[in-house]
């Protein structure tokens, strides 16, 4: 009784699979009137100049990362960095 529902539940994916193996598509004379047809590809021109586009290559991840903080300049007028240089300037 068990294995009677699995095939029944699994049915339909096998005859989805069948279809497709054999090369046919579901549905696909339904989808073929309502395609748009392509519009006509223009030509390149062989000789004439190219666009280039202007690429900015910016770092990612780690080099992101890196370049953060090697941006930043040291403290000015030899003030402590952060608050553990503090205390220990104080002792």
């Amino acid at each position: 009784m068990r294995a009677l529902e699995v095939l029944a539940h699994l049915a339909p994916v096998l005859a989805l699979l069948c279809a497709l193996l054999l090369g046919r598509y579901p549905g696909e004379r339904a989808l073929r009137p309502r395609r748009r047809p392509r519009p006509p590809r223009r030509p390149r021109p062989l000789g004439g100049p190219r666009r280039r586009m202007d690429t900015v290559l910016l770092p990612r991840g780690g080099a992101l990362l890196a370049c953060a903080l090697a941006g930043r300049a040291p403290p000015r007028n030899g003030l402590p960095a952060n608050r553990y240089e503090t205390a220990r300037r104080a002792r």
